[in-house]
């Protein structure tokens, strides 16, 4: 568990410089300097493939994870029940029956 919160603060942190960063490359444009919002720019490359390779980690732990508890842990299904119909017409009959019985 305590890999993954470090993940999720990774991947948290690194959205906040990407957000960061996509504001100053914005005023940067506003301010007509290209050369520095260029700049900005390939870190925010490299910030996002950080991101994807995060979160790519993240779900093949998350796949490892679900495979290890499937092995460990196999579904186990309760058996089908057959309901027999001749079986229930005839409890209903008597249950008819008895409430006839009762009424006389």
């Amino acid at each position: 568990m305590d890999y993954y919160n470090q993940i999720n603060q990774m991947i948290t942190n690194n959205q906040m410089q990407i957000n960061t960063i996509q504001i100053m490359m914005a005023v940067l444009n506003i301010l007509g300097k290209q050369k520095q919002a260029k700049v900005y720019q390939r870190m925010l490359y490299d910030l996002i493939d950080e991101q994807r390779r995060l979160m790519r980690e993240r779900a093949q732990k998350n796949i490892e994870e679900a495979e290890k508890k499937k092995a460990e842990h196999p579904i186990r299904r309760s058996p089908r029940k057959h309901y027999d119909i001749e079986e229930m017409v005839s409890q209903a009959d008597e249950l008819n029956q008895s409430i006839d019985e009762i009424k006389l």
